[in-house]
């Protein structure tokens, strides 16, 4: 598989990954059963992407974008559809947890 491929296939994990959590939110606790089905297949059709996206890409680096886009991503989805309002401070604490992601999980270095 070649990295272009990989990346497509991280891009795929991340968005669907995405979907799912909001599908979960949207399920009202499994009061919607079915939402919830829906999601648990999203994640696992999710992790299936990443598995190959894994293939080239550095699980730590893959895991850094992951977790970075999908905060944000969420934050976002839940600030502008759910009627959730984050303070600006909150924000920046947001922006940190994403930047200590990042600075943590690139800065691991295999030893394989």
């Amino acid at each position: 598989m070649t990295l272009t491929k990989c990346t497509a296939a991280l891009i795929a994990a991340i968005a669907i990954e995405i979907v799912a959590t909001t599908l979960l939110s949207l399920s009202n606790g499994f009061k919607l059963p079915s939402v919830g089905i829906m999601a648990i297949i999203g994640y696992g059709v999710s992790y299936y992407c990443l598995a190959l996206a894994l293939k080239k890409i550095h699980m730590g680096v893959a895991y850094a974008i992951w977790s970075a886009v999908g905060i944000l991503s969420i934050t976002f989805i839940q600030t502008r559809y759910f009627d959730f309002t984050l303070a600006p401070d909150a924000w920046i604490g947001v922006c940190m947890v994403i930047a200590g992601t990042l600075i943590l999980n690139l800065a691991i270095k295999q030893t394989k």
